[in-house]
């Protein structure tokens, strides 16, 4: 069941380096707006199989309307979202 009106950052769970991410954005995430999934647990490897690959490779941001951020993309995404880190957004 996905969490409703928030938006899904997928990323990889054997990465310590991502984990800790994910550490960080979750403490500034205050205002709840993210959920997050990691993709290596089987019930998700299951039902994603195609999209592994590319998941090994860089973060993922799915919206709430299904639009998929990746990379630096969805750091970009996830910055227009976090108050905190709003210094990171270019105008």
């Amino acid at each position: 069941m996905e969490p409703v009106g928030k938006y899904i950052v997928i990323y990889d769970g054997s990465c310590s380096f991502c984990v800790s991410c994910m550490s960080m954005l979750k403490k500034l995430d205050w205002m709840e707006k993210l959920a997050y999934t990691d993709f290596r647990k089987p019930s998700f490897a299951k039902r994603n199989r195609e999209k592994l690959k590319s998941l090994e490779r860089e973060l993922w941001l799915v919206s709430q309307d299904k639009n998929v951020y990746k990379g630096f993309f969805a750091f970009r995404k996830i910055s227009t979202l976090l108050p905190l880190l709003w210094i990171f957004v270019p105008f």
